[in-house]
């Protein structure tokens, strides 16, 4: 049988917009009460890169996320809000793309990813094994929220790249110094976590998108589709090939087919188009020349000393109760 990826037609950011789209688009993918059960805990992984405004599109849109804690609570689900944001706190991205206010508002605690946990998995750039969050690991459903974008070293950023976020802290630097320049090794890393986690649903956001220099410094462009499917490769296939990336330009379905992770083969996938012309594929303005994967050594330094005194200082200026006005709000601190 093949794997379903489905495309569909979502005209913008409406949390009721987004969760019909959704709910119409799993219908082809089998029920969803079989993933997200009642009672149980579910974490959404969004894309939570660094604290930019919602419409500067850098972040998994926050009404997006919205639609999804809507399913989830009607399922019977218990959301909870994950990531390691590479810049900066998980609230404090929250807050300043609009995320904070609609969790406090459905009661869903945002849990910053901080749990490390060394793996008994080597890759060729983590030798002494792989880092994640125990969060990750071990969760009863772990559903990824990733956002459509273009990426200046490995040319686009979709479900498998969503998951690296949940090594946690500034670990995830040290892999873009062992990498060398080898975005091949890099990406053998992000397919080895992506067969570790393997999420049983991933959601992609790209009603509006980013092109050019992303992950973080790129344009917007409104694309109008939700990506839905139960294979991270799967659908980064689908993605790369309605972005007519090349086979060879594309590091992470190349290795993912070497390590046969997940379904990397147009013929082993059924594409679903609702409202969409998969033929006419996606217009997004992706980068012509790619950028070194390893990270300026100062650059990097001067960021972590940042980071560590952003969230020391906040933790000491922030009242604690900010974050427990409500119940169940108690992960969110600064």
């Amino acid at each position: 049988m093949k794997q379903k990826v489905i495309v569909g037609k979502c005209k913008g950011y409406d949390a009721s917009l987004v969760k019909e789209a959704i709910l119409q688009m799993a219908g082809y993918i089998g029920p969803l009460n079989a993933i997200i059960r009642p009672q149980r805990e579910v974490i959404l992984k969004p894309n939570m890169i660094c604290a930019a405004e919602a419409d500067r599109h850098v972040t998994t849109h926050p009404v997006f996320i919205e639609g999804v804690i809507q399913i989830v609570k009607d399922l019977g689900g218990r959301p909870v809000i994950s990531d390691s944001p590479a810049f900066g706190s998980l609230v404090g991205v929250a807050k300043k793309c609009g995320l904070f206010d609609i969790a406090r508002r459905y009661n869903v605690p945002l849990r910053e990813f901080k749990q490390p946990v060394r793996l008994d998995l080597i890759t060729s750039i983590t030798p002494r094994g792989l880092v994640l969050d125990r969060a990750a690991i071990d969760a009863e459903c772990l559903i990824n929220l990733p956002k459509l974008k273009s990426h200046v070293q490995l040319i686009y950023s979709g479900a498998v790249k969503n998951l690296y976020g949940c090594m946690p802290g500034k670990r995830k630097v040290w892999p873009h110094f062992v990498a060398q320049n080898d975005t091949k090794r890099f990406c053998e890393m992000l397919v080895r976590i992506c067969a570790v986690l393997k999420p049983p649903l991933t959601i992609m956001d790209g009603i509006i998108a980013m092109q050019g220099r992303g992950p973080r410094k790129g344009s917007t462009a409104e694309l109008g589709v939700i990506v839905l499917g139960k294979d991270d490769v799967a659908i980064d296939t689908v993605i790369s090939g309605m972005l007519r990336i090349k086979e060879d330009r594309y590091d992470i379905l190349s290795m993912a087919r070497g390590l046969g992770v997940g379904t990397g083969r147009q013929e082993d996938i059924e594409t679903i188009g609702i409202d969409v012309d998969i033929s006419n594929g996606l217009k997004l303005e992706l980068p012509q020349e790619l950028d070194d994967i390893t990270f300026n050594l100062p650059r990097v330094i001067r960021s972590a000393v940042r980071h560590f005194f952003i969230k020391r200082i906040c933790e000491h200026i922030m009242p604690r109760s900010h974050a427990a006005r409500k119940p169940g709000i108690n992960d969110c601190k600064e």
